[in-house]
């Protein structure tokens, strides 16, 4: 190789060399890859909050080994609910880092008066630790930030999906459930009258109230049936009775006469009151339970706007005959 070919040889090098130099510093910076959370165990919280971009919040609480909802009577939480959600956000990690700027909080929706999902987490020795859920770029992709801190990753751990504010997405929502075949019958009052429904012997049921021209109808009473006697809350309200509920002065009750398991004749009632402020439902409560409950304004009013149409048909007209 002559003099010149060695020359030109070292300097391709050295350009490579340089383009690599180059590529490489403008790289951006890679995060160092560590879990969001170090030192973090799910067993230590004892509470934990979740907030949406609406401002709408929701607590849960540890207590004797369970998740409760204490600002609502203290009703239990579905198991594992909340356990699962301290486990995933034990394992969400740091290594893809999109921003490290707090310019960057508005439009990733990470800010602290502007995210998908605030979620403060409480351990048993008072220190309180926030994370910030914001836009999701992609499927399975949400923006995440710690507060206090300006970096901003991306996980496809933790969603605001998964974590909602609907009570009813964290609790057994059934209030009442009665099988058909064991109510026996049912009294209806509300404003306008007081409507009876029973069973007859031979199993169909059957009322007197039937406007003239009218004929009771089965099917509308079974489907109203169906609805009574399976009956899903909105939410828990408390344990405790309040004048406001408007239970003084209903806006409806349904006694209940049904059969047990041991054949026993029960008797229940469920006590419609006021609408709720949110104009959502009504405040409700049957004898029998525990907890008022927030009724779902359909539910509620097909018994507080009840009248005999609601279960009766007009009567076929009679053909004459030729």
């Amino acid at each position: 190789m002559s003099k010149l070919q060695k020359i030109l040889s070292a300097v391709v090098v050295l350009q490579i060399l340089l383009i690599a130099v180059i590529f490489y510093a403008q790289r951006p910076a890679q995060a160092e890859t560590s879990l969001l959370l170090e030192g973090y165990e799910p067993g230590n919280v004892k509470q934990m909050s979740i907030t949406d971009g609406e401002g709408k919040l929701v607590v849960f609480e540890k207590q004797n080994g369970g998740w409760v909802l204490p600002e609502n009577g203290n009703y239990p939480v579905t198991a594992n609910s909340v356990d699962d959600i301290l486990e995933k956000i034990s394992t969400i990690n740091t290594n893809r880092l999109v921003a490290s700027s707090n310019t960057s909080f508005n439009r990733l929706q990470v800010e602290t008066d502007n995210f998908q999902r605030k979620l403060v987490l409480e351990t048993v020795d008072g220190k309180q630790t926030t994370i910030f859920l914001g836009s999701s770029p992609a499927a399975n992709s949400t923006h995440i930030r710690l507060d206090g801190k300006n970096n901003v990753y991306l996980t496809n751990t933790l969603s605001a999906a998964q974590l909602s504010t609907n009570l009813s997405s964290w609790i057994d929502t059934s209030y009442l459930q009665l099988s058909s075949t064991q109510v026996q019958s049912v009294q209806i009052q509300n404003a306008d009258d007081t409507y009876s429904f029973t069973l007859g012997l031979d199993g169909i049921w059957q009322s007197d109230q039937v406007a003239d021209g009218q004929t009771f109808d089965a099917n509308k009473w079974n489907s109203l049936l169906t609805s009574l006697t399976n009956i899903r809350m909105l939410e828990p309200v408390g344990k405790e009775i309040l004048p406001e509920f408007g239970f003084d002065s209903p806006s409806a009750t349904v006694v209940y006469v049904y059969s047990a398991e041991n054949d026993n004749e029960q008797t229940d009632k469920l006590t419609i009151g006021n609408p709720t402020p949110d104009g959502l439902g009504y405040y409700a409560k049957l004898d029998s339970a525990e907890y008022v409950i927030k009724l779902s304004k359909t539910s509620a009013e097909k018994v507080t706007q009840m009248t005999p149409e609601t279960y009766s048909s007009p009567l076929a007209e009679e053909t004459s005959q030729p």
